[in-house]
This record gives C-alpha cells, structure tokens and sequence, in this order.
C-alpha cells in the first residue's frame, strides 16, 4: 500500500508537507502551486488512496451523512433515499442508514451517530418517534449538524427541509372546486402528525377563500392509519346529502377507499372523485388512475444534503441557534380518479 512517506520521498518533500496538500491545507499554509501540483501528480502515479478510516481517527469525523429512517421499506423512503445518494455521492460522501424503532430513544441515537463519527445527520419520518429537539441538542453539543428532511414538526432550531404540505392541500380544493365540487369528504388520518395537519389546514383555507364551509361532519378523524369498512361507506353515501369527492392526505388511503367503494358499486370518478397526496408509482398503474400530489422527495433529499454540507464545510453551526427552514415546491397530478361533478354539469 502506498503511504505519504512514500509521495514524500518521491517528490522531494516533506511527510507534513504531502499531508497538508492531500487534506486540501495547501493555500492555508502558503505551499506553492508548483509543489502542490508535484505531489498530486506523485500521489496518481504511485496510486496513492487516501485511508479514510485512518483519516478519521485522525480528525474525529468521516465523510459520512448518517441517515436516520424508520424503515426502507415504502416508496416514500426510498425518493428521500435517492436525494440524498445523489447528492452525497456528488460532493464525494457517502450515506449510513441508521435504523429508529418505537424502542429507540435521542440519546442511544446521538449515541450511534458519535460513535460512527458521522459528519452530519438527515432525520426523514421521525415525527411522533423520537425528541428530535433533544436529538439535536445531543448531536450539536458534539459539533454534529442535523437537518430534519420532509414534512416533520418545526422545534425552533435545525435545518428543515420540507413540502409545502398547506399548499398541497390548497391545490387540491382549488382543482375539485373549479370542477364543482363542494361536498367533501377528508379522511384526517394520523391526525396527531404535523403533515397531516398542514394539508387540512391547506384543504380548509382555500375552502375559507371560495366562501365554501368545510363543516366536522365531512372531516373524519384517525389517530394513526384510518380504516373504512364497506358498512361505514354505504352509510356515508346513502342519503341525499353523499360527498361528491374525497381528499385522502396519501395515497395508500386513495387506494384503500377506492377498492372499498367499487366493491359496494360505488364508481370513481362518476360517482366520487378521489385524490391522494404522494404520487407514489402504484397511482398510475391503477384503475382509475390516481390524481395526486407530488412531494418531490428527490429534491427535498438532495436539499437537505446541500444545507447540511453547508454547515460541516462551513465549520459553523448556525443551525443549532436558529430555524433555517426550506419548503420545497410540490405540484398536482391530475389523472382520471377526478371529474366534473356531474350536478354540476348537469348530467
């Protein structure tokens, strides 16, 4: 294996030399341009790679984002994943996914992160899993910044990076109100999480704005994953009074409603429209296909990497005293799952 003493002695200078101008010192330490070159031309030609793990027990840190994620089993995880792989790969770091589960806790979290001498930390749907004010507060006392990717509620401090979920959820009322809908139904799924919350709050305001009442009657509230039965759906829409479009804050809930009112001869769009939030790739292989928002994961992930690499480069840690918050853009899908109310249109 080729070391530094082995550059040095080719090249003419130095083991501290060689070790400046490989860790990027050069300029900090006034070595010239024409002996900084000679021995990076030493390092390609003898084969020189860098050890990293000796690197970081060097300097306490490797170039290495840790990952925090409950599961990489959803799609939705795997779009945040995506991100941040691409976005670590081209600024030369790499990822370590770190599992939370319900047992998990801030400390034997930060705990991991410290001893992995991870450069920085992505927290992605740790809402209601973990004290991620306490997490942060652990991790920045050791110099470790943190940034909290997609929707998750705000503690203050941190880099956050989330979906413009009130908007997403405006988008959708304006699109069933402009094809006439004012009858709703909005299964308020997981109501104890922050997205959740932001996407009615989004869905109500725009309502507020068309002069149209969103009244308790037609919000549904679940702690938690809701689950409709084919009984409780023939009694929602028996009567005159049925909602004539349904606002499912994802896209699994989309599917689930879907499957349970055809099976009770209820047709969508021509009898409900549905839309989801999510735009997972099952929304296009189903029938009808799914009209939906998309969070655009990608982009949120490779934000997140951007902002956090700006504080471990920076050597600052400005996040640990105040907000720095991101919302990134989100857009609506439309596909066949929506139609023109037929009162409406008078069919």
């Amino acid at each position: 294996m080729v070391t530094i003493k082995d550059i040095a002695r080719e090249a003419g200078v130095s083991h501290a030399t060689v070790s400046c101008v490989l860790n990027g010192k050069a300029k900090q330490l006034r070595i010239s341009d024409v002996a900084s070159e000679r021995i990076r031309a030493t390092a390609e030609q003898l084969g020189y790679q860098r050890n990293e793990i000796a690197r970081s027990m060097v300097t306490g840190r490797n170039d290495v984002i840790g990952l925090l994620l409950p599961s990489t089993s959803r799609e939705y995880c795997a779009k945040i994943i995506n991100g941040v792989m691409q976005a670590t790969a081209e600024h030369d770091y790499y990822i370590k996914v770190i599992y939370v589960g319900q047992d998990s806790s801030a400390e034997n979290i930060a705990g991991q992160c410290i001893g992995q001498r991870v450069a920085g930390v992505i927290c992605y749907n740790l809402d209601n899993k973990l004290n991620l004010s306490q997490l942060h507060a652990l991790l920045t006392a050791r110099k470790i910044p943190m940034c909290v990717a997609a929707s998750c509620r705000s503690f203050g401090t941190g880099i956050h990076v989330t979906p413009n979920d009130e908007l997403g959820g405006k988008l959708v009322f304006n699109h069933l109100h402009e094809l006439g809908h004012r009858n709703f139904l909005i299964p308020f799924d997981y109501c104890e999480s922050s997205w959740s919350g932001q996407r009615v709050d989004g869905f109500r305001r725009a309502a507020a704005d068309a002069g149209v009442q969103i009244n308790e009657r037609q919000v549904i509230s679940f702690t938690g994953k809701g689950i409709f039965s084919a009984e409780m759906l023939k009694k929602i829409f028996s009567g005159n009074n049925r909602p004539t479009a349904i606002f499912c804050l994802y896209d699994d809930m989309a599917l689930h409603l879907m499957t349970v009112l055809l099976s009770i001869g209820i047709r969508i769009p021509e009898d409900v429209s549905i839309t989801g939030y999510g735009n997972m790739s099952y929304g296009t292989r189903c029938v009808p296909a799914l009209t939906t928002v998309e969070e655009q994961l990608e982009n949120i992930g490779r934000k997140s990497v951007e902002l956090l690499l700006g504080e471990v480069k920076g050597k600052s840690l400005n996040s640990a005293r105040e907000e720095m918050l991101t919302l990134g853009e989100v857009k609506l899908i439309v596909r066949n799952s929506t139609r023109t109310n037929r009162v409406c249109d008078g069919q």
